[in-house]
């Protein structure tokens, strides 16, 4: 398969797959692997290192443009390796809270080709396809709003899943209180804007259950509390 057609024709792409294109290489000749190409010192595998590096931990830090769609670690018991997969948004978001930097990811195509598109240094030609596929747009894609989880003008827009996101995106620890408590807070100052609101303007019960989607805390009991300074 070209790296032609492999653009044209995927409708995900993994943050590999995406960074050997990048670096001019056929995803196709090198097993979507960027250590193989490392490995068979293909010309451009330390652009490739650098593309899939950034797209990976860029999830940490909450930004997700692109947009993700799974992400996955390698998990090790004895001598045996299997690998975890988180799929969705509310999956995503606390499986990085807890395991951190993802060993993979799997984006939606569009979204990241145009990522690419705008931030790595392409050849005219590779340029051109890749607008082609996923044709820029710079006002679109400015803040977390244009996600199609996070736009109103989306057909599948859910109101409560974005708001969970944003309240996840928008945490900063507030002294006294458990992240849940936070969180929790905010969706209900900002109920208003998701259209979490009864007729008369009072935010809907059950924000508390909201803020549960979006704790990382995993293991049972309440979060730990950060002290006040």
């Amino acid at each position: 398969m070209t790296t032609r057609t492999f653009i044209l024709i995927n409708k995900t792409v993994t943050a590999e797959q995406a960074a050997l294109v990048a670096a001019g290489i056929n995803p196709a000749e090198v097993n979507d692997s960027v250590s193989e190409a490392k490995k068979g010192n293909h010309y451009g595998w330390e652009i490739a290192v650098t593309v899939r590096n950034a797209l990976l931990n860029n999830l940490l830090s909450g930004c997700f443009d692109p947009e993700p769609l799974s992400i996955s670690y390698w998990e090790h018991a004895g001598y045996d390796s299997f690998e975890r997969v988180f799929n969705g948004v509310l999956d995503i978001i606390p499986a990085i809270q807890i395991h951190g930097i993802p060993d993979k990811a799997r984006f939606e195509a569009i979204s990241l080709w145009s990522w690419i598109a705008k931030n790595a240094e392409l050849s005219p030609e590779l340029h051109e396809l890749i607008s082609f596929r996923a044709p820029i747009n710079s006002s679109k894609n400015e803040d977390n709003s244009t996600h199609g989880y996070l736009d109103p003008s989306h057909p599948r827009y859910a109101p409560k899943l974005a708001a969970v996101v944003q309240a996840w995106l928008g945490y900063s620890p507030t002294p006294g209180k458990t992240p849940k408590q936070t969180m929790t807070n905010w969706l209900t100052e900002h109920a208003h804007k998701f259209g979490l609101v009864n007729s008369e303007g009072n935010p809907l019960s059950g924000m508390d259950d909201l803020a549960s989607l979006a704790n990382w805390e995993t293991k049972g009991g309440a979060p730990k509390t950060p002290s006040p300074t």
